[in-house]
């Protein structure tokens, strides 16, 4: 209930997900995964009070190599043990059967690897490397810039520890070369999808988000409810796919149109607002200790930032959602004293206590 307390706009970002089932246009449907977005939170508040951060990580780190090298295992061995989709031909997809959700796996397990290992250079530097030749290989081009992303951000984070004069410089220098390149892909996008053996319209994502914000327009503030557009039944939905002839659009292709259709203009903000809560407390766990895990939150709060521009929103049943809100939950600086208290020997509490009370001279 503590944690609860302290977490309100988490709280109530779930009951308004709950309470979409009022307006949606599949209740059935909304209530149905409400319950299992509701179940995989409960996940989270049992890691965030049985576990501490550092071993969180460790866990997850565990699991999602586990994942990884038995994709690989069976890519190599079984290749058709996992049926995939035709359109994606020869690309690797492991045990997923798509490959986008593949890449995204590796990609987040990279960045786990990487705040895992924090002190040899030799294996994260292996770990990027076959990071890239299995993004390559799963042909999955967004996955790779995700990948490069959570490099570069999990590079940069020592920067905000620097002087108060040199930190400056380098966030201006890093902010400038960000809008130079923003600046130089949207002007040259054709040529920039040309190289990368895209087509300009992303596979189709760019008529599929100006149909789906036209869609967003007649329910602007509350949604269609949660996780009831793109259901096969869904009128709004269907036209869409009518009109750019895709039948088998399984979402927006961006977590951000995805959940404004869902649950409207209040629900994005009320998500916006858990992103920017989590940010806070990433900054502030990050410049009150040493390295290493504690590079962690900022470096998954980029990679959800960035996944949900071209992916599926991340409020759902899936992993991504349980590390959000276990990091939420996780993220504070007495449950955390707490835990660690509790894993220590008796002996080291002891000791702890006695150096919190006043000891006369």
């Amino acid at each position: 209930m503590a944690l609860l307390r302290e977490n309100k706009a988490l709280v109530l970002f779930l009951v308004l997900t709950l309470s979409s089932f009022l307006w949606s246009i599949d209740r059935n449907e909304t209530l149905h995964t409400w319950v299992t977005l509701f179940s995989s939170t409960l996940v989270a508040l049992d890691l965030s009070i049985h576990y501490s951060f550092e071993k969180q990580l460790r866990l997850l780190c565990i699991a999602l190599v586990s994942i990884v090298a038995l994709s690989v295992f069976v890519e190599l061995l079984a290749p058709g043990l996992i049926p995939g989709q035709e359109m994606e031909g020869s690309a690797w997809h492991g045990l997923f059967g798509v490959k986008n959700v593949f890449g995204k796996t590796v990609c987040l397990t990279v960045a786990a690897c990487l705040c895992t290992f924090r002190k040899s250079f030799v294996v994260r530097f292996v770990t990027v490397a076959c990071g890239i030749v299995i993004g390559i290989l799963s042909q999955s081009t967004s996955s790779v810039g995700y990948m490069a992303i959570v490099v570069a951000v999990f590079a940069l984070l020592p920067v905000l520890k620097w002087k108060p004069v040199p930190r400056r410089i380098a966030l201006c220098s890093i902010a400038l070369g960000s809008l130079l390149t923003i600046y130089y892909v949207s002007t040259n996008l054709d040529s920039v999808t040309t190289h990368l053996d895209k087509d300009p319209s992303l596979t189709g994502r760019t008529d599929l988000w100006r149909y789906a914000i036209d869609s967003i327009k007649d329910k602007p503030l509350l949604g269609y409810g949660y996780e009831a557009f793109w259901t096969y039944d869904s009128v709004p939905a269907r036209r869409i796919r009518e009109a750019i002839n895709w039948d088998s659009a399984p979402h927006a292709h961006n977590g951000y149109i995805d959940l404004t259709l869902e649950v409207g203009l209040i629900g994005l903000l009320a998500y916006l607002v858990l992103l920017a809560i989590l940010g806070k407390r990433a900054y502030v766990y990050f410049m009150n200790g040493p390295e290493g895990y504690r590079r962690w939150p900022a470096t998954f709060l980029a990679f959800t930032f960035f996944y949900q521009l071209t992916e599926s929103s991340m409020v759902g049943t899936g992993c991504l959602w349980i590390i959000f809100c276990g990091l939420l939950l996780s993220l504070n600086s007495e449950q955390e004293l707490a835990i660690v208290e509790d894993e220590m020997p008796l002996s080291m509490a002891r000791f702890r206590a006695h150096l919190s009370t006043d000891i006369p001279l």
